[in-house]
């Protein structure tokens, strides 16, 4: 089984949380990512949306 993580809405992160993805992420173009915990992300990283963050605590490692 293939599978991957698109977000086509608002995908929030808050701080403490862990977010991982180990497929294909793809952040679609009325997709919006905010990340203020810990992500990690195994494979491609295809952004056509907006990634940011509310406050300083977010973390975004490309592994």
């Amino acid at each position: 089984m293939v599978s991957q993580t698109s977000n086509t809405g608002v995908l929030t992160v808050s701080e403490g949380t862990v977010f991982s993805t180990v497929k294909r992420f793809d952040n679609q173009t009325s997709g919006t990512f905010y990340n203020d915990g810990d992500a990690y992300i195994y494979s491609h990283f295809n952004n056509e949306g907006i990634v940011d963050f509310y406050g300083t605590t977010g973390l975004t490692r490309f592994i």
